[in-house]
């Protein structure tokens, strides 16, 4: 909740020719959010009220207010647990004109796009580009382009990988292009990482850290490490960090979030690693999905990496589960139409190619669904809660809740007959 006074709509858009009425929706929003529509006035009344009685328009008085006086909020995922309300000032927007003035060095009369809905956390791109004086390419469906004027493209959102790099690289006309990754945060205004023209760009990493930003990737006693998987860390105050958590009382939540793993250091969260010899860093994926199996730490993102190969599945999701007091790997698959776990020794091929013997789950179980949040991230936190208590908890922001249901009532997530072999069961 966050107490909205007004709600500003448009009243349809226009999708794939297609016109969609959206006033019919503004109703149950207000509703959920306990807000009364009193009245209402339509944007053209809204600028005409505002004109003297001769028909002149006033010049506009820009309030002064200080730095820490909040602008925006930006929601979490959710992949966790609730989405958090984060909160920024007015001033989280120098990160966003550093990344684009200086590290994407886009200047006056530069085209660029951004490939996001409003919804996503890099809405707020569009902005320094505004002002910078840089064109906003727009378009509906599939526009034909055959990028011969292409001088940057940044790829983000999840770890980038090698194939990533070589299927771009692969369909461009032109090589003329400077291709990097991309590293950011919903919590952040701006980047992690940033471009350096006169650098090389390495595949799956990202190049530099952005300017004012003291990047380093942290073992678990605190300390900077190079060439160790650890944390993505940020060691100094930034004006891209959030000033307090909408709701969050005496900033608690914050605190115990992103600054209590590591004392007076903003913890994102991530696991990293950075590369001794070119210094650019690895992102791997979210901490929290870290798995153990026989010693050996393992992220789903790496086992996701592994399998994308193998035909027959359509998703898959993977968890730990603390079994007979040791932690066990499992993977949870769905298979493409017109075929059948009967051979998963594909998905341990895979597994072993990429990573190593330890990393191949104990248990292979095939489900219907895979369930997902409202911002399209894979849900392990609550796949890992079902398979702990055989019972489903209470989910608020999941795109398909009847996936669920497919990850209780399994005998074999329970039996407590110990076993080091591969054990795969179909579904039934």
């Amino acid at each position: 909740m966050i107490d909205p006074k007004f709600i500003i709509a448009g009243d349809r858009t226009l999708d794939f020719g297609e016109e969609n009425d959206l006033l019919c929706n503004l109703t149950p929003i207000a509703e959920s959010q306990f807000l009364k529509f009193n009245s209402y006035l339509r944007i053209l009344d809204f600028l005409e009220s505002g004109k003297r009685p001769d028909g002149t328009v006033p010049d506009l008085i820009f309030e002064q207010l200080p730095c820490s006086h909040p602008i925006a909020i930006n929601f979490t995922s959710g992949t966790t647990g609730l989405p958090k309300g984060l909160v920024h000032s007015a001033v989280t927007y120098i990160p966003l004109m550093r990344d684009l003035a200086l590290h994407f060095d886009l200047k006056s009369g530069d085209v660029v796009y951004n490939d996001s809905a409003p919804g996503w956390s890099v809405w707020d791109y569009e902005l320094p580009t505004l002002s910078l004086g840089v064109t906003q390419f727009l378009y509906m469906g599939k526009p034909e382009l055959n990028f011969e004027h292409l001088k940057l493209l940044t790829m983000g959102a999840s770890p980038p990988k090698r194939r990533n790099y070589e299927f771009i690289y692969e369909n461009l006309r032109t090589k003329d292009v400077f291709l990097g990754s991309q590293y950011g945060a919903t919590e952040m205004f701006g980047d992690f990482s940033g471009f350096d023209y006169n650098s090389p760009s390495y595949m799956g990493e990202c190049q530099v850290p952005t300017l004012a930003h003291d990047v380093q990737c942290f073992d678990e006693n605190g300390k900077s490490v190079v060439g160790e998987r650890g944390e993505v860390v940020v060691t100094n105050p930034s004006p891209a960090m959030p000033i307090f958590i909408w709701g969050d009382k005496d900033n608690k939540r914050l605190h115990d979030t992103y600054l209590s793993k590591y004392e007076g250091v903003w913890s994102q969260n991530d696991e990293c690693w950075i590369n001794p010899e070119t210094k650019g860093m690895v992102v791997i994926g979210r901490s929290d999905n870290m798995m153990k199996q026989y010693g050996e730490l393992i992220s789903s993102s790496d086992i996701y990496f592994a399998i994308e190969v193998v035909e027959e599945l359509s998703d898959y999701i993977s968890v730990s589960q603390i079994f007979d007091e040791e932690e066990r790997i499992i993977l949870f698959v769905k298979l493409k139409e017109g075929y059948a776990l009967t051979d998963a020794l594909k998905i341990v091929a895979a597994i072993k190619k990429e990573l190593e013997k330890s990393a191949v789950p104990r248990l292979i179980l095939q489900v219907e669904d895979i369930p997902y949040n409202l911002n399209g991230k894979k849900m392990e936190s609550i796949v890992r809660k079902i398979v702990a208590t055989n019972s489903i908890p209470q989910v608020n922001n999941i795109k398909n809740p009847n996936s669920l249901q497919y990850f209780i009532g399994h005998p074999e997530l329970h039996n407590m007959r110990k076993t080091n072999l591969l054990e795969i069961y179909p579904s039934q």
